[in-house]
């Protein structure tokens, strides 16, 4: 078999031959506790092909964890910058209150 067969034969998940479903279906039968071995025998991937999926899918997750806990703390450091502001400003108005009074 020349290598022109082989590549005409050869599924390619990976590379959007497939939908992306059926990746997003064989990584919920991972996460549902089924056997790697299990899943890429009764599909007929490779294992490490599901391996190498359930690794991009952890990365993933763990990016857009990331990435939410990164806007969580923008947006904290924008409450607390907002907070600091008024306290100065109520701060510098008592000042003030203070200067004019002792006046008296």
């Amino acid at each position: 078999m020349n290598g022109s067969n082989l590549s005409k034969n050869r599924r390619k998940y990976d590379r959007s031959g497939e939908p992306e479903e059926f990746k997003t279906d064989v990584l919920k039968m991972v996460a549902n506790g089924r056997s790697i071995l299990e899943i890429s025998k009764k599909l007929g991937i490779s294992e490490s092909m599901v391996y190498r999926w359930h690794k991009k899918s952890q990365l993933a997750s763990a990016n857009q964890r990331e990435e939410n806990q990164d806007q969580d703390l923008q947006r904290e450091n924008e409450q607390l910058k907002a907070l600091l502001r008024q306290t100065e400003m109520e701060r510098d108005i008592l000042k003030k209150a203070l200067a004019i009074f002792s006046r008296s």
